[in-house]
């Protein structure tokens, strides 16, 4: 695996693939095991398990310039999204 990198600012783990990059939100409470900065604990103290907060697919390379387009203000799309 690629390692990843803790971002305190952001009290989260990014996990960077080539083109694609998992986020994981990290509670305060659980920043201490990550002073590391590459390790993601699987399983935190409390037993819990980090989820995947966001997804960004991006040009290799360049992770933290992921934004979306630009919509018209007079744009208010929206799409379900449905996991299973």
């Amino acid at each position: 695996t690629m390692p990843g990198e803790y971002k305190a600012e952001a009290q989260a783990y990014w996990l960077v693939y080539p083109g694609v990059t998992f986020v994981f939100p990290i509670p305060q409470k659980f920043a201490h095991c990550f002073a590391s900065g590459t390790d993601l604990a699987f399983v935190l103290p409390d037993g819990s398990t980090p989820v995947a907060s966001r997804i960004k697919v991006h040009a290799v390379g360049d992770p933290a310039g992921t934004r979306p387009p630009p919509l018209p203000p007079s744009s208010y799309y929206m799409e379900r999204v449905e996991v299973r």
